[in-house]
Order: C-alpha cells, then structure tokens, then sequence
C-alpha cells in the first residue's frame, strides 16, 4: 500500500527574498570596489566656485597650490623651477594628458600666474582651473 504525505503536488519553487539579498550584497561589494579604484592625486585645496564648472573623469595631471603658496604636482612637492621639467616628462609617457591646477581659495593670485606663465614659456599651452559649482 502506498502512502501519500502531500509533497507529491507540490512543485518546486525558486525563493525571492534569498536572491534579493544576495543581489543587493553582490552590488554593496561592487560599489566599494569601484570606490576603492579611484585614483586620489591631489593636495587637499579648498576650490574657488564658478557657474561655468564642468566635470572631467579623464586621467590628469594635478598641480596643487596649498594655502602656504606650495605647489605639488601629483601629490609631488616641487619648486616653480622644476615644474616645466616635470611637466615635461610625465606628458611624454601620455602625450594628450591635460592639466589641471587646483587653487586653494587662499592661495596667492600671483603664485597661480607664476604657474601659468612658467608653463606657457616652456611651450604648455592647454591648462585647465579646477572650480566647484555654484548652488
């Protein structure tokens, strides 16, 4: 005699909530490692703020200018003497990369002008400013 337990009508089901979560925790993981990639070369400035400000997610060169009027390329301290050089050099290894000097708010105008016009003496022509955007 066969006996039955009711498990025969049953179908299998695929359960939703332990795939939500492991969906969410497969997207937690991937957002901090995209977190973790991004590549941090700057000095830590307080940007003036502009109307016109775009964003650019290009690989750059940095050139900082601190509140004491020290200019840093990439997280590099360097004399104003030294910077065309540098400049120079990195620009050969990728010869499209573009500039951007990061300006603290309290940093001197005349040392920004300094940068530019060393710069533009040696031939660099194309320098972009970094800028917050107005609210």
């Amino acid at each position: 005699m066969k006996l039955s337990t009711g498990f025969e009508k049953k179908k299998a089901r695929i359960e939703m909530i332990p795939l939500i979560d492991i969906v969410f925790l497969l997207l937690v993981f991937f957002i901090y490692a995209m977190l973790s990639m991004t590549i941090q070369r700057g000095i830590n400035v307080n940007v003036p703020q502009a109307h016109t400000g775009t964003v650019h997610h290009e690989d750059y060169l940095s050139i900082s200018i601190n509140s004491e009027n020290e200019i840093f390329l990439n997280k590099e301290k360097v004399e104003i003497s030294e910077l065309p050089r540098k400049v120079k050099e990195r620009r050969e290894q990728i010869p499209d990369q573009k500039i951007f000097v990061n300006g603290d708010e309290k940093a001197n105008l005349g040392t920004a002008i300094e940068v530019l016009d060393v710069l533009q003496a040696h031939g660099i022509e194309e320098i972009h400013f970094v800028t917050k955007k107005k609210p």
